[in-house]
């Protein structure tokens, strides 16, 4: 596949509930993963296999022809064929070949993980999980929003109580046991967070209006590398978050079952979708590529 005889391969699963929009995600990672590699490290952004024929039917044409929002991955039960892996590779900036290969996973066989798990192995062979998170799906977070976005009617489990199932299948269900697997928790949808500095009389809306606050920039696509200093500031800062809103239990969660682990906060849209449409202003991503950069720094 690759003319060079070892490659760096580095293999990336994302996972997360229902409705948290990993499909999403992985959809508009694709073309900024595309402009990173461009710019940044000077190379091109090779698809192998089905690559390009997988992502046109299950991600590009709906999302950017049709401009509709994308529907749940399939199951591993109903369709194996659905979670085959997108394969890419390029040159680093240092002359290396780096092969990445991402894995969507389904939020049902998530949920369902202690009937599913003999399927889903390959996980405890990953080398980095994306977790995604939806804030609409916490409900001390959803409170605050209430009257700005009602998300009532979709779909989805406990986005944290499938973080902690999967942290318990990584660490085989071991107590004590630490899972080494590089473990990111995204807030997706992080759009509807910047939302809370327009809502009057909440907690957190003057932090959320600090202009400074890594929760409103995004400095993702301007280095071949991870900015460790940025990347730290914003775990502390969606780590701090998540304590202030929802407790505790999620930090104490990852410190306890995963010994590498970062909390970060992407946008895949960039806004709130039109109904089942794309927004009207288009597709913005926000920080989309910090949990890839950071686990890809991991795996060196």
């Amino acid at each position: 596949m690759w003319r060079e005889s070892q490659p760096v391969v580095t293999c990336i699963a994302m996972a997360g509930a229902r409705s948290t929009g990993k499909s999403l995600y992985l959809a508009v990672l694709r073309g900024q993963l595309e402009l990173w590699v461009t710019t940044q490290h000077r190379s091109h952004l090779r698809a192998h296999g089905d690559t390009d024929r997988i992502f046109d039917e299950r991600y590009r044409r709906p999302l950017y022809q049709q401009r509709q929002m994308l529907t749940s991955t399939a199951t591993i039960q109903d369709d194996e064929t659905a979670q085959r892996p997108l394969i890419f590779s390029f040159k680093e900036q240092g002359g290396r070949t780096r092969a990445l290969v991402l894995r969507d996973v389904a939020g049902e066989d998530l949920e369902d993980l202690a009937s599913r798990s003999h399927r889903l192995e390959f996980l405890r062979r990953a080398d980095g999980i994306v977790a995604l998170l939806d804030p609409y799906k916490v409900e001390s977070i959803r409170e605050m929003l209430r009257g700005a976005y009602d998300a009532s009617g979709e779909p989805g489990g406990d986005g944290i109580k499938v973080i902690e199932q999967l942290l318990d299948f990584l660490s085989q269900h071991r107590e004590g046991r630490h899972t080494r697997v590089p473990f990111a928790v995204a807030l997706s949808k992080v759009d509807a967070l910047q939302e809370l500095r327009k809502v009057a009389g909440t907690r957190l809306s003057l932090a959320m209006a600090r202009a400074g606050s890594p929760l409103r920039r995004d400095p993702s696509m301007r280095s071949p590398a991870i900015d460790r200093d940025d990347v730290d500031l914003l775990d502390a800062e969606v780590r701090s978050f998540i304590t202030f809103v929802d407790g505790p239990g999620l930090p104490n969660l990852l410190r306890e079952h995963a010994e590498r682990h970062r909390f970060f906060a992407v946008s895949a849209l960039g806004g709130r979708p039109r109904g089942d449409a794309v927004p009207d202003a288009g597709i913005a991503p926000f920080r989309v590529l910090d949990p890839l950069k950071w686990i890809l720094e991991e795996d060196t």
